[in-house]
């Protein structure tokens, strides 16, 4: 008897690798070990994605849920001491159906500090849902950013796991990590339009959150997972 589990990741991998030739890259499923021309440490990739001078490395798993970050950890960092080369660790659950995968672009620094200067700037002008949002998105590209940087290959996934992952490698602390799935619940409540009493008050404890995490940027964090 088929174990159910193996088309489910068949189609997934299928999945990603659609989107990735709706994209332009002529797509290599299960690629052979000789297409990459530099030593992996014996892994095999889900998909090699080339378009021009980019490519792409791909593991593809059905569901944030329950995926282990840390066994590509090494993947990451070892491909990324060639350039145009990078390594994605894709959930296919994250993917939308007119979704894209190499569209999904990391803030750089200056702009997250320009992001920073904006959402300072409502709240000096009491606009503070408005500060709210900006914050918010900043702190996600500021988490992103952090987790490319640290070849820690997480820079797709969903908000809450991105968190957790964080936390989990060192890189915040508990007090960070609790402050974030603390004001997640308003900035759902803002971002769809309810009012929020008081917003004025989790308004400044996110942008102080965020300066924070922008001194995080040279920070060396762990290499190594732990439970969170």
């Amino acid at each position: 008897m088929s174990d159910p589990r193996g088309g489910e990741e068949q189609n997934a991998t299928q999945r990603v690798a659609d989107l990735l030739a709706n994209e332009g890259f002529k797509v290599f499923i299960n690629p052979t070990e000789g297409a990459i021309p530099f030593d992996l440490a014996g892994y095999r990739p889900d998909i090699l994605a080339t378009r021009e001078d980019e490519r792409l490395i791909v593991e593809v798993k059905r569901s944030e849920k329950g995926t282990s970050v840390d066994q590509y950890v090494e993947v990451a960092r070892l491909v990324r001491e060639h350039p145009g080369w990078r390594f994605l660790l894709i959930p296919s659950d994250t993917v939308e159906e007119d979704g894209t995968i190499e569209g999904k672009g990391v803030p750089d620094w200056s702009a997250l500090v320009e992001q920073s200067r904006v959402a300072g700037g409502l709240i000096s002008n009491q606009l503070y849902a408005a500060s709210f949002l900006a914050a918010w998105a900043g702190v996600e590209g500021t988490l992103r950013r952090i987790a490319q940087d640290q070849a820690i290959p997480i820079e797709v996934f969903s908000v809450r796991p991105l968190i957790k992952h964080l936390y989990s490698f060192g890189i915040l602390s508990i007090i960070q990590f609790q402050e974030l799935e603390a004001l997640e619940p308003v900035r759902n409540e803002v971002a769809h339009g309810f009012v929020v009493p008081d917003i004025a008050g989790p308004a400044l404890r996110l942008y102080q959150l965020f300066v924070q995490l922008l001194e995080l940027r040279s920070r060396s964090g762990p290499v190594t997972e732990g439970p969170p």
